[in-house]
Order: structure tokens, then C-alpha cells, then sequence
């Protein structure tokens, strides 16, 4: 069968035989796709350069009545990656877009075709489109709840339990005459120095295997030097002598007699008897330093390896994250840091680059601006037999710049009926938050029930608490922007009506977060009434658009990475429970009121956030309960197309790939699982 053909179209000329993205979106066509493919379900597989950043790929269909219906695929990390989709009706012309970077991308589609009703139901997709019929006549939004479903399917999640199966799938070899071919001189990159303890401890078999896999690098300006510990084997001494004897580029020094002399690279890294780099690693490093020439910082992700070379323990880390860092030492390695700003982060006795790595670490990134720190989404760094990797983890929440007082703030609830939940919410408010200065704005969208217009006219009496009367139809949107209005406070908190406090504190560990100059908007993790998980942080991609990761997970579930029991940052957060400085939401210029006056809103304003800089923090231990939706009920279908159409639009760059969820874990999974 021929395989799929691959032409400019938009942004993307060929130079030198190589696919180069003049402008963005740079978008290849696919003319045979239809005779390749056919007109129903189909897949795809296909691969990237190691040397590209491993972004989701965009497919998108135009169709007969003039609209672009766009899928995002899964992120070819190991190399290669397999997607399956269906064509929508009356589809006219596809086109890819394989990459979010100006200048030179290799990419290829592997192996296409039509997947047969057989290959579906083994799948359970057929029975699920069986069902199709029964939602002819249902709203949209179900609609297009039944196709995530199929694709959830039909893109089958992998556990991270199963990470071994998953790599024999998708690892290739690299290919530096074709796919993986060089952008840079590698002949005049730059140079790393690499540093490695000897000690008594030292297994012989595991320092030739750290060897070998340097010996093994395609690039190959590195140095080695091994620091000799007191009372390290002979024998030991001897595996790493001879091969010293056959490559100057291994060294050693006495562990007393370290120094910064002794390192003549560019670029500084450590590894540990036993671990190893992936063949392409130092390539991946050296080629990303050549993209990015302001970086002084870089890091990859990592796995472990078993004795008998089983592959364990994936460690696929989020984009650079300072507050994350600060509470749970993810970046690990490989770490590659360049010379300077080792010296410049007052490092003056090198000997505790090796023996007191996380204190290194900490001293250069509190030295180092966000675009200075790269991270490279590749398993470059593989460590021995460990199900976590050597570096001190932390599970903290953030502690934020001590301040003298906590800023005022208005609470603003928007509400209509339910007097059940308001009164509820506002016990919370009032008797169980602990907090020195505050006032509540309810905006009321309308009540006519009784038991609520009651509890409104009892608020009368409360002088921090002010009922503002907008009925009409629901635009969460403006609504919260009019009761942002009539405060003057210096934060403003937007909390649903439907929320329960069950934590006295849980305001103050809000203001805490959001007061930072750095962070946009702080959101609270939120439970639902039995317990589990209902947010704890909003995911660009999942489940199509966007989704609560974790969400329907027990509370004290073993999150990945430490995600649950650390302050991070999310692309955004739930205006169930958030809160942002006055100054920064007004300069935002609030809630979208005209394009997103019900859904969206909240990922919206905190997208915005992250244009202006500034980081949306999810914290940890603000918890409250959420009982989801159960003022409004569930949006009507139009309307909440309309606005997914339009925000889809506008955010499609940043929801195929969320720079704090891995390209290489689901979209069609709550709980961090492998594409």
C-alpha cells in the first residue's frame, strides 16, 4: 500500500530536501490521504527527529461546508508515536502540523490505513458506535461527549506500570542520515563536563556500563571525570584506568583535590556508576543549546532499568515550574548546567556538585531567569534499578515571601435559587474562614424560589455581605466581573455557590500564593461531597480541550510526580475557587464576557494570565468541597458549542501541548497514563 505524501502548504518551505517552517502555523498537506485512508476510522504512525521537540501533532480536516475540524494526536517522544481517528463527514483535504518551532523539522507518517470494523471491536469501539443512533435526536454537547469517548477508546491510555510494553512499541533507533540528521556543526558545539563519584560502594559491572554509554554518544565533545573517593576498590579503579588508557576524554581526580580547573567544557553534568544516557542524549542537548542559546540551564526526562534490562519508572517532567521545583526537586537529571552559571551561583568548592547536588542545583536556579531554563522532552537519562531517582525529593507545599499583612478581599458569589447550597456556602464563609479582613458580594441572577429570596433579605443585617440584583439571562462571565467592580478590595476570591468549607484556612493559603508577584491566578483543590478528587488543577488537551486531571481519584491518591501533595503550576484553575490580585485581573481586563459568558471563562482569563507572564498555581492544601454544577445544571448544547468553537479558536497553540503535562501521557485519561 503507498504510504501518505507529505507537501507544503502553509508556513513551510524545503530546503536542502528538509522540511522548514517559515512562519506559524506551519502546516504540511496530505493530497492521497483519502486514497490511503479512506473515509471512515484509520490510522496513523509516524515520527520525528530526536533533535525536534516532540510536540502533538495537529491533523486537520476542512470540510465541504468551509469548517477546519482539528485533532490532536499523541507526542512521538520515543520517536515514533500512533494515532487513530475518523474523518468527518464530508471532508474535503487534510493537513498536519508536526511542529510549534521556526526553522528546520523532519517528520514522516510510517504506516497508514483504513482500520477495519474488526480492528474496532477489539477495541469496543463498535459497540460503542452502535449507540450512536440512540443520540440522533440529543443535545450537541452529548454528541460530542459520545465521539471523546470513542477516541478515548480507540487511543487506548497505557499505565505507567506498563512503561516497558509501551517503549518496545514506540522506541526506534536513531537515524543521523535521515531522520535524526544533524542542524548544527557538531564539530564545533559545545563541550560537556561530566563529573561521576568513585567510592567504595562502586560496583565494577555498573561503572563500565555508565562508560560504555558515553563511549556509545554520537556527539562526541565530552570529557569524563571520575572523583576518586577514600577507600574505593582496586578493582573498580582498574575497570575505569583501562579504559581511560584507550580515551583521554576519561580523567580522574582525588575527591579532596576537586576544583573548577578541573573542568575545561562549556557545560557541566553529573552522572552516578550505573546510570546511562540514551545514544542521542548529549546530541539532544547539544542541538537544543544551538536553538536556544540563552539557555545556561537544561534537563531531560528520565527512566530506570532493572537488572535484566527491564525498563521502569518513567519520569516525564512538566515544562520549567519554580513553585513545583521549590516543593518536590523534580527537574533530577540529566541536568546539564553551563559553566558560568555554575560559578555565578557562588558554587566555590566544586566538591559539592557531587556531594551535595540539590543544594548545587538550588544556588544556579536562584540565579537564572524562566527563559534560561530549557527543558528537553526526551528519556534521555536511564538510572539504575531505581524506582525514584537519587535526588532528595520533597513533598512541601509553597512557602511564600513572609508579608506584613494579609490583603483585603472580596468574595464574590454568583448565585440564582438553591437557597440549600448559598446557605451552605455562606456559613463556610462566615463561620468557618479564618481570615482578618474580608466582605462578600453576591451577585444574584435572578431567584424567584422562596427559601432563597428569604435567605437573601436575612443578609441585610450583615454589613460585610452586599446582594447585588442582576436577573437576565446567565453570563457567568459578566456577572463576576460586575461584582469585581463594586469592591475596591485588593484581591478579589470567585467562589461558586455550590462550595462547602471543611478548612478554616483554606482563604489565608490562597491570598498567600496569589499575593506573589509572579503568579496570576491561585486556585484551590477541590473535592467532591464523598470525598475524591473533583479539581485539583485544569490540563490544556484532556479529553479534547480541556480537563481536571486526577479528577474522580480517592484524596489520598498516589499522585504522579508529587502532584497532589505540592503548589504547582497548571495552565489554569477553576473559578469554582480562585483567586487574583484586583490590579492584575483588572489589567487582564476580566472574565470574557462577550465570546465565553459561560464556559471557558475561568481557562480563559488564566491563559491570558500566563501570556502576561505570569504563572496559575493550584494549591495544595486549600481544599474545599465542590458539589459540581448543581446550580445551573448542565450548559444547553448550543451554546456551550459556540463557545467551544470560539475557544478553541483562539487557544488551539497551547491546547495541543500544555507545557506542564508531557507530551508523552494522555489526553483520553484522568490519571497520568502513557499515550
Amino acid at each position: 500500500m503507498a504510504g501518505l505524501v507529505l507537501e507544503p502548504e502553509q508556513g513551510v518551505s524545503i530546503s536542502a530536501g528538509e522540511f522548514f517552517a517559515d512562519s506559524l502555523p506551519a502546516w504540511l498537506s496530505i493530497p492521497n490521504f483519502f486514497d490511503v485512508c479512506g473515509r471512515n476510522w484509520f490510522s496513523i504512525r509516524y515520527a520525528s527527529s530526536f533533535f525536534d521537540r516532540p510536540v502533538r501533532p495537529l491533523l486537520m480536516f476542512q470540510t465541504q461546508a468551509g469548517r477546519n475540524i482539528t485533532y490532536i494526536m499523541n507526542g512521538p517522544v520515543l520517536g515514533t508515536a500512533e494515532w487513530i481517528g475518523r474523518v468527518p463527514d464530508n471532508a474535503t483535504s487534510v493537513s498536519i502540523c508536526t511542529t510549534d518551532r521556526l526553522g528546520p523539522f523532519a517528520f514522516r507518517i510510517e504506516k497508514a490505513q483504513a482500520v477495519s470494523k474488526y480492528s474496532l471491536a477489539s477495541r469496543n469501539v463498535a459497540a460503542a458506535v452502535s449507540r450512536s443512533k440512540r443520540l440522533a435526536t440529543s443535545r450537541r454537547s452529548d454528541a460530542w461527549q459520545f465521539e471523546v469517548d470513542l477516541y478515548k477508546i480507540a487511543n487506548r491510555a497505557m499505565p505507567l506500570a506498563n512503561y516497558a510494553q509501551w517503549a518496545r512499541r514506540f522506541r526506534r533507533a536513531p537515524e543521523l542520515y535521515g531522520l535524526d540528521r544533524p542542524r548544527s556543526d557538531w564539530t564545533n558545539g559545545p563541550t560537556f563536563s561530566i563529573v561521576m563519584p568513585i567510592g567504595p560502594t562502586t560496583r565494577p559491572k555498573l561503572l563500565q556500563a555508565t562508560i560504555d554509554s558515553l563511549l556509545q554518544q554520537f556527539y562526541h565533545r565530552w570529557s569524563l571525570t571520575a572523583c576518586i573517593e577514600n577507600g574505593a576498590l582496586d578493582q573498580t579503579l582498574r575497570i575505569y584506568r583501562d579504559n581511560a588508557a584507550h580515551d583521554g576524554r576519561l580523567r580522574e581526580i582525588d575527591l579532596p583535590l576537586f576544583s573548577h580547573a578541573d573542568f575545561d567544557g562549556d557545560w557541566f553534568a553529573t552522572l552516578s556508576p550505573g546510570d546511562t544516557l540514551e545514544n542521542f542524549a548529549l546530541g539532544s542537548i547539544a542541538e537544543e543549546i544551538f536553538r536556544r542559546p540563552e539557555a545556561r540551564l537544561l534537563y531531560s526526562d528520565e527512566d530506570a532499568i532493572g537488572e535484566r534490562g527491564h525498563l521502569h519508572s518513567p519520569l516525564l517532567k512538566p515544562d520549567w515550574s519554580p513553585v513545583f521545583q521549590e516543593a518536590s526537586n523534580y527537574i533530577g537529571r540529566l541536568t546539564c548546567i553551563r559553566k558560568d552559571a555554575l560559578v555565578a551561583s557562588g558554587v566555590s568548592d566544586p566538591r559539592i556538585i557531587t556531594t551535595r547536588e540539590c543544594d548545587t542545583l538550588r544556588n544556579v536556579l536562584a540565579c537564572l531567569s524562566p527563559p534560561e531554563i530549557a527543558h528537553v522532552q526526551r528519556v534521555l537519562y536511564r538510572r539504575q534499578d531505581q524506582a525514584f531517582p537519587r535526588q532528595q525529593r520533597m513533598t512541601a507545599t509553597l512557602t511564600p515571601p513572609e508579608t506584613t499583612a494579609l490583603p483585603d478581599a472580596t468574595i464574590v458569589v454568583v448565585t440564582k435559587d438553591r437557597a440549600d447550597l448559598l446557605r451552605t456556602c455562606l456559613h463556610g464563609i462566615q463561620h468557618q474562614t479564618d481570615y482578618p479582613d474580608f466582605n462578600v458580594v453576591i451577585v444574584d441572577n435572578g431567584t424567584t424560589e422562596k427559601d432563597a429570596l428569604a435567605l437573601l433579605a436575612s443578609l441585610k443585617s450583615d454589613n460585610r455581605v452586599l446582594v447585588l440584583q442582576r436577573p437576565g439571562p446567565f453570563n457567568f462571565s459578566a456577572l463576576c466581573n460586575e461584582g469585581a467592580r463594586l469592591s475596591k478590595s485588593q484581591l478579589l476570591v470567585f467562589l461558586n455557590n455550590d462550595i462547602e468549607m471543611r478548612d478554616r484556612n483554606w482563604l489565608k493559603r490562597l491570598a498567600k500564593v496569589a499575593v506573589r508577584p509572579d503568579v496570576g491566578v491561585a486556585g484551590a483543590t477541590l473535592l467532591y461531597p464523598g470525598g475524591r478528587i473533583q479539581h485539583a488543577g485544569v490540563t490544556l488537551g484532556l479529553g479534547t480541550v480541556a480537563g481536571h486531571l486526577y479528577s474522580g481519584a480517592p484524596a489520598n491518591h498516589a499522585e504522579y510526580l508529587g502532584h497532589l501533595t505540592a503548589d504547582r503550576e497548571v495552565s489554569a484553575v477553576t473559578a469554582a475557587c480562585c483567586a487574583i490580585e484586583r490590579a492584575k485581573f483588572e489589567k487582564l481586563g476580566g472574565f470574557d464576557e462577550i465570546n465565553l459568558p459561560v464556559e471557558f471563562n475561568d481557562i480563559d482569563l488564566c491563559l491570558r494570565a500566563m501570556e502576561q507572564g505570569w504563572s496559575n498555581i493550584c494549591v495544595s492544601n486549600a481544599i474545599l468541597v465542590h458539589h459540581e454544577s448543581e446550580t445551573r445544571g448542565v450548559a444547553p448544547s448550543t451554546a456551550y458549542e459556540v463557545e467551544r468553537s470560539y475557544f478553541v479558536r483562539r487557544w488551539l497553540h497551547v491546547i495541543r501541548d500544555d507545557p506542564f503535562y508531557h507530551p508523552a501521557l494522555s489526553m483520553f485519561a484522568l490519571q497520568p497514563s502513557l499515550a
